[in-house]
């Protein structure tokens, strides 16, 4: 082998660092935007969550739970962040992707082999030296200060303050810091070593303002709060208060009841409550509390396979989102397990190429799910002899796709793992048992690696759910309503008895009254005293009684006319009503109707019938694998196929379509599961009409949030795959150019490499994928000869960067057009035994024939959605306890009558006190003035 020393004049020097140093600012643009665009999709979700609360909260405790729920939301949004970032790169690094800026492999190179016309690339992994010696074969994190070289003589020029390359860029700006960035005197440094011919003028971030981070915390803590600074949180009271809208309040006051009281309230219910109570509270209590622990384990199992399933099909959706986005573009492997890579072209200067394996009758550029068995091969100068098949175990065109499919019977079986030692010339002074088949639980010993990865790779789960601890912190308060209820309940009662007492006493008083004054009204005296022989007296006395009695009817007629014209409010109530009942009543009192729920819990799907329907390409004949096949196979009728030909970008762009498809199909299966099991909550009962409302709030807000988290999952990798620069098999965004010393050199380095990206011409301007990845040119097919002459014209279909990136940027223009198909399959040599039916425009109804495919990704691949909600079902659901209404009506005449006998003792008391007072005090004054009268009359 003849190793590539020489990529130190270039990969190291100014040059280089523009390269690099652009896309590290992509990237950590790419950062601020990917944490929106997270944020942004997370928010509404968290704001439609509904906050339960079966009483008022007083303001702390509101408090405390909103800052608890608002703490768990930062935590979880930024945790799935992070998380989607890590699977990127663990993915990538397992599958030993090759980028394209030289950071994670070194070269070696054989000799000129005549069968690929140039030298055969072998890739070794990079091993950074500085701060620490770290193997990209072992880690992907390893990270190296990044360095700017003199262009002539190699030597290090300036070392940039915080900011680092290694394996794999993305992660290594996660390890970098800003400190440059707060640094004027760096960022002139840059510039003068670069020479950007454009006008740089920067100013460097402040350090004077007030921040929770310093100048030297790393990117990937940033990363990890979401790229915020800060969260502006605004709990209202007002607003909780308002919506929570309490229908009543209670509170409890603690004070000594009076000796008669005691009395009264023991020897009434003593006798009769206590050996009720007795008997029955402990049946209530046992029978209470056994159906709320049954309830309390119903509801905790729910809540944990609901857990289970939503964590498992996650980690299933991100990991099938990653491969689509790598299979689409056909990343190189440095693993060479997909392709073998070589420099051919002529002296000094030659070029990559790359030549896609076949796995017996599979070859990686049709299917990025080829394998066979994994075999241990025997090596001897002229010949590789297979010596050992590793039981259940595959490779693959990638790792991942292999280890999926393979089993791990070998590792159960101690024979095989130490054929393994042997063979791999293992260790010998480290034991290595086999696995115990008799500790399997839930698989067996044949079960593949996809079965495992299904259920989280979980043998088991388990759980302990404790009602004596949920008890202890629930604190039920039913004891203390009995403590209130009771007391209050003896009360009234003792109340009621008193005053029927009462009113009694003044129907017998008032009976002998009127008989007396049928037989003495003339002399009627309401006010005798024991000195009747006072004339004066008796005078006052029947006057008195006169006035008395005209003030009494006249302030009985003033209240009856009072108490008539009084509005009422009457409340009804209707026991377990109909649906029919319950629709009569919110005709006629839909204003003040209230129906409690027994449920007020119902899973959405008891009442609410969700359908997609997907756009036609996803059931058409162009995902279909026969027109795949068809693709690839035009491309062995020939020798030379240029590199931007359909045969070659068409197969990846239509692949690609097929697992978006397949994808969007899996997610929405997922998404209406968790969507039917979803609890909706109405703690009374909706009417139809708010129902509806409601029901197409709930579904809105769910297809929003399940399409724009199913096209931003594809960001993250999109950008990472960007970032870190690497290698399509098609070479479509970024290849590699060896400039050659010596052909025949075989001692020490026989030249330098150089990254060189590919650029597009849109028809309006040029395009590079170093400054972008979504870079598009139209595509053609073209002659098969090294003219590359474009010969028919695909409408609406691109090229670009990397395939996925043309694919969201194309249209379905051409396959709604019969003649354009069939123009496109004379053009490439179509000749399989397969028809491809034109797209039918009648069945777009949101979409357009001039609609990318990305705007249709937008929205999950669906067409329409078709929606039902079953009013009647709800109501059987929700199974309302009771109806009431209220209405304000005039007293009725028993009422009156009642009022006003409750009224007449208290208005006699008054007026026996007040009338002879008064009429004492007038005749005492008429009398001095008559007396006064008198005298001057004698006077004069």
């Amino acid at each position: 082998m003849i190793p590539l020393c020489e990529r130190s004049k270039t990969a190291y020097s100014a040059l280089y660092f523009r390269v690099i140093g652009s896309l590290i600012f992509q990237i950590l643009s790419s950062f601020c935007r990917l944490a929106q665009d997270s944020i942004n999709s997370s928010l509404p979700k968290f704001y439609s969550t509904r906050f339960i609360s079966n009483e008022l909260m007083y303001q702390e405790l509101l408090n405390n739970q909103s800052q608890s729920s608002i703490d768990l939301y930062i935590q979880t949004t930024a945790e799935n962040f992070a998380y989607s970032f890590n699977s990127i790169r663990d993915t990538a690094f397992g599958n030993g992707l090759v980028s394209g800026l030289l950071t994670n492999f070194d070269f070696e190179i054989t000799q000129y082999i005549p069968l690929f016309s140039g030298h055969r690339v072998i890739y070794k992994p990079t091993i950074y030296k500085q701060p620490y010696t770290c193997d990209c074969s072992v880690t992907p994190t390893c990270i190296s200060p990044i360095e700017i070289h003199d262009n002539i003589t190699g030597d290090v020029v300036f070392i940039v303050p915080g900011l680092y390359k290694g394996c794999l860029l993305v992660e290594a700006v996660r390890q970098s810091n800003l400190q440059c960035l707060y640094s004027q005197a760096c960022l002139e440094q840059i510039n003068q070593f670069i020479q950007s011919s454009i006008s740089f003028h920067v100013t460097p971030l402040n350090v004077s303002i007030l921040s929770r981070y310093n100048i030297t915390t790393n990117i990937n803590e940033l990363l990890g709060n979401l790229m915020t600074e800060s969260w502006i949180k605004n709990i209202s009271y007002s607003s909780y208060y308002y919506e929570c809208k309490p229908s009543q309040c209670t509170y409890t006051k603690v004070g000594k009841n009076n000796a008669i009281y005691i009395v009264t309230a023991l020897l009434g219910l003593f006798g009769g409550l206590y050996k009720t109570l007795y008997l029955l509270v402990p049946i209530l209590i046992k029978t209470i509390r056994r159906r709320r622990e049954k309830l309390f384990y119903e509801k905790v199992q729910h809540f944990i396979m609901e857990f289970i399933q939503s964590t498992t099909k996650m980690l299933s959706y991100d990991w099938n989102s990653i491969r689509l986005v790598f299979h689409s573009n056909m990343i190189v492997s440095g693993l060479n397990t997909d392709s073998v890579t070589y420099f051919q072209g002529t002296y000094p200067s030659l070029e990559l190429a790359v030549l896609l394996l076949p796995y017996e009758t599979c070859r990686c550029f049709s299917s990025a799910m080829c394998s066979m068995n994994a075999l241990i091969f025997f090596y001897n100068s002229t010949n590789a002899l297979p010596i050992y098949t590793i039981p259940g175990f595959y490779i693959g065109c990638y790792i991942d796709d292999a280890v999926r499919i393979s089993t791990l019977e070998c590792y159960f079986n101690q024979s095989c793992v130490d054929l393994l030692k042997l063979y791999l010339n293992y260790s010998k002074s480290f034991e290595t048992k086999s696995l115990n088949p008799n500790d399997i639980k839930t698989y067996n010993v044949t079960s593949t690696i996809n079965d495992l990865f299904k259920n989280a790779i979980v043998e088991q789960w388990l759980s302990n759910n404790s009602y004596k601890n949920y008890y202890e912190k629930c604190r039920s308060t039913s004891l203390k309503v009995l403590r209130i209820v009771v007391p209050f309940l003896v009360r009234s009662l003792r109340h009621r008895r008193n005053l029927q007492d009462s009113q009694l006493h003044r129907l017998i008083r008032l009976r002998h009254l009127m008989q007396k004054a049928i037989h003495s009204i003339r002399y009627l005296n309401l006010f005798r005293s024991d000195n009747v022989d006072n004339e004066y007296r008796h005078r006052n006395q029947l006057i008195s009684t006169r006035l008395f009695i005209c003030l009494l009817l006249l302030s009985m007629i003033i209240l009856l006319i009072y108490t008539s014209q009084v509005s009422v409010t009457h409340i009804i109530t209707i026991d377990q009503p109909s649906l029919e009942d319950y629709s009569s009543l919110y005709e006629k009192h839909s204003k003040t109707l209230v129906c409690p729920c027994l449920n007020i819990g119902i899973d959405q799907e008891k009442f609410i019938t969700l359908i997609p329907i997907f756009h036609q390409v996803c059931q058409s004949d162009f995902i279909d694998a026969r027109w795949l096949i068809g693709i690839a196979n035009t491309i062995d009728q020939h020798f030379y196929i240029y590199n931007r030909d359909f045969r070659l970008r068409g197969y990846s762009t239509f692949s690609a379509l097929a697992s978006v498809c397949s994808l969007a199909k899996i997610n929405i299966f997922n998404a209406l599961i968790d969507f039917n099991s979803s609890t909706f909550i109405s703690n009374t009962l909706f009417s139809e009409s708010r129902l509806l409302i409601q029901a197409n709030a709930s579904i809105d807000f769910y297809i929003t949030s399940m399409s724009y988290s199913f096209s931003r999952s594809f960001g993250i990798i999109r950008d990472t795959i960007q970032g870190n620069g690497f290698i399509s098999s098609i070479l479509s965004s970024i290849t590699l150019r060896l400039i050659t010393n010596n052909k025949t050199n075989t001692n020490g380095s026989i030249g330098s490499i150089n990254p060189r990206y590919k650029t597009y011409d849109n028809g309006i301007d040029i395009c590079s994928c170093h400054d972008s990845a979504i870079c598009i040119e139209q595509q053609y097919v073209h002659t098969v000869d090294n003219t590359n002459v474009p010969i028919y014209k695909i409408p609406g279909m691109v090229i670009g960067c990397y395939g996925f990136e043309a694919m969201l940027q194309s249209n379905l223009f051409c396959f709604f057009n019969q003649t354009c198909i069939d123009g496109l399959r004379t053009a490439i040599g179509f000749y399989e035994n397969f028809s491809t039916q034109a797209l039918d425009l009648s069945k777009l109804i949101y979409f357009d024939i001039n609609s990318t495919i990305g705007s249709i990704m937008d929205k999950a691949m669906i067409e329409k959605w078709t929606s039902k909600v079953n009013y009647t079902n709800y109501y059987d659901q929700c199974r309302p306890i009771y109806c009431k209404y209220t209405y304000v009506n005039k007293n009725d005449v028993i009422y009156i009558f009642t009022t006003l006998f409750a009224l007449i003792g208290g208005l006699v008391s008054i007026l026996q006190l007040l009338v002879p007072c008064f009429v004492k005090l007038i005749r005492k004054m008429i009398r001095k003035w008559q007396q006064r009268r008198v005298a001057t009359n004698i006077d004069n």
